[in-house]
């Protein structure tokens, strides 16, 4: 049985020999293709490319008192370095993030405040791009609904900082 990253991996290398076999490394493979349609195929082969030359280290922070929960426990055992840190412990947080390249956020609104404890200490650590958490509803940025307004307000945070980011909006129930 393939563990979890490994399953991840093994559907990559799967996607990029896909790629490969498609010829979307040729650029005369997109002939006759619209021209954002080309572009799209172009960076999705790029991206497969790129990913396949580098296998990343996956850190997951963790309450201290949850790094014992069998979720954990999979994760470690699938390669992923389990750091357990106070969210609220803004020192101890910036250390942790000390040296990460992305910082991928899971949290709900629920827990706004850690959130944007999580902002500052990305930008305090010269993490170089941060991914807030965007599952939300489908709707305009501003004035319809309030959980997209935090959402947006968020996102206005993360600009002020000057911090780098990648909000990835898959919204509810498209």
């Amino acid at each position: 049985m393939i563990g979890n990253s490994a399953l991840a991996w093994h559907t990559m290398d799967e996607a990029i020999r896909l790629a490969k076999q498609m010829r979307l490394h040729d650029e005369n493979s997109y002939d006759g293709l619209d021209p954002i349609e080309a572009k799209l195929c172009r960076n999705a082969f790029w991206f497969l490319f790129s990913a396949e030359k580098l296998r990343y280290e996956v850190t997951a922070l963790a309450r201290p008192e949850s790094i014992d929960k069998p979720e954990y426990i999979k994760y470690a055992e699938n390669g992923v370095i389990i750091t357990p840190v106070e969210l609220k412990s803004s020192d101890l947080l910036v250390q942790a993030l000390v040296g990460m390249d992305v910082v991928i956020s899971c949290m709900s609104l629920q827990q706004l405040d850690q959130e944007m404890a999580l902002i500052e200490a990305a930008h305090a650590a010269g993490v170089g791009r941060y991914v807030p958490s965007w599952f939300g509803p489908c709707c305009p940025p501003r004035g319809v609904m309030l959980l997209r307004d935090t959402k947006e307000d968020i996102l206005d945070y993360i600009k002020r900082l000057y911090l780098l980011y990648t909000a990835i909006d898959v919204g509810w129930w498209y």
